[in-house]
């Protein structure tokens, strides 16, 4: 069943006319004026807050190939995390606009995906700032293990680990990163 869910929860998010909806969604809510509560009684926060619950609940059956399109589809991609930033805490949500997926693959936790980002774009030339910028999602969202599939990837520089422990810390996500 879960993975089920996700995969319907992937496709709808892959829909045009969805990630139109999602954009004035987001366009509706002035987020710079802090605290801002978008709401949250609807299909669009409901497959942009728990697809990823449900992924990880799939077990072995999760929707990998489509997650992986997922997140190369930049419109889709893009319209989940403006939605997902629209939907976070109004007290902690930073202000970021990443170009790579990586960053927001580790977000997620969902290991599965970032060793597949980090196996298909290790060579790129952005990997390694990419990944530093990855490893402070991965700690703000206290997903650990995702931040050692990072630092096992690349050589994090000092700056890094800094972000890295100051948004884990910052988010009540401190302990052991590394």
């Amino acid at each position: 069943a879960h993975a089920e869910i996700a995969t319907r929860c992937l496709k709808y998010l892959c829909n045009t006319e969805v990630q139109e909806q999602v954009q004035l969604f987001c366009d509706h809510y002035d987020l710079s004026q802090s605290p801002s509560f978008a709401p949250r009684r609807n299909l669009i926060s409901y497959a942009v807050m728990y697809w990823t619950t449900h992924y990880r609940l799939a077990g072995p059956k999760k929707p990998f190939e489509q997650a992986c399109r997922f997140f190369r589809n930049a419109g889709a991609k893009n319209a989940w995390a403006a939605a997902y930033y629209a939907l976070a805490n109004p007290f902690t949500r930073t202000n970021r606009g990443y170009k790579s997926p990586l960053p927001d693959v580790c977000m997620t936790g969902l290991e599965d995906l970032v060793m597949e980002f980090i196996s298909s774009e290790g060579s790129l030339t952005e990997f390694a700032v990419d990944c530093g910028l990855g490893l402070s999602e991965a700690a703000r969202h206290g997903h650990i293990g995702t931040a050692r599939l990072l630092m096992m990837a690349s050589t994090p520089t000092d700056h890094d680990l800094q972000d890295a422990i100051t948004v884990a810390a910052s988010f009540g996500h401190g302990g052991e990163i590394g």
